[in-house]
């Protein structure tokens, strides 16, 4: 599997975890992921930290081919992460009007300045994720926190299933040799993965 084909395929794992208190996701296409960003204490957007890409090889802007923009919730901004298996490179860009942030261009995200490798293909998008809450929220603010009333609020099947597929997904990215993530934020997700398996046990959950 080439690295861009195991971005695609973590881009689907993580639009089926619908657990993250900063975010939530959906595919559009196998290319393309959707992602809904909650507003910080204060609702606004702090865009100071995030800016585009400098001019040069990008992917087309997906603006271009869409018939309206996204519509959204005022405590919520629109982003969506390309991963073209034509341009052999990832690229994000703003669906929402953020001030200083131009729509037509790719923004400039510290994940998507490097091509993915295989070491880091399932942890890539991740990655950006943790990019644009540190860029909205503040560089403390743990990218990957889960929403654990949340999930304890689903149903007993339901928060079952949701609990061990994020588990499973945090303990794979703990495995995943990525430096970048696992040494920065270890123990925050040491504590998801316990706080997780601790919720899909009590809903009848076996290991």
């Amino acid at each position: 599997m080439t690295p861009l084909l195991g971005v695609q395929k973590d881009m689907a794992n993580i639009a089926a975890l619908h657990v993250f208190k900063h975010f939530d996701c959906n595919l559009r296409s196998r290319e393309e992921l959707v992602i809904r960003m909650t507003l910080p204490p204060g609702g606004v957007f702090s865009t100071g930290s995030l800016t585009t890409a400098p001019n040069g090889l990008q992917p087309a802007s997906p603006r271009a081919r869409e018939t309206a923009r996204p519509s959204h919730p005022a405590h919520e901004a629109i982003f969506l992460l390309g991963a073209y298996s034509k341009y052999k490179s990832l690229a994000v860009w703003s669906r929402s009007d953020l001030a200083n942030i131009d729509p037509n261009r790719a923004l400039d995200l510290p994940t998507t300045s490097r091509p993915p490798t295989t070491v880091t293909a399932h942890s890539t998008v991740s990655l950006v994720l943790c990019d644009l809450v540190s860029a909205l929220h503040g560089s403390e603010v743990f990218g990957l926190a889960v929403d654990m009333p949340r999930v304890r609020a689903l149903p007993r099947r339901e928060r079952q299933l949701a609990a061990g597929a994020a588990a499973h997904y945090m303990t794979r990215l703990l495995a995943s040799g990525d430096d970048t993530l696992t040494v920065r934020w270890r123990s925050e997700m040491i504590e998801a993965v316990r706080d997780l398996t601790q919720v899909y046990l009590q809903a009848g959950g076996e290991y």
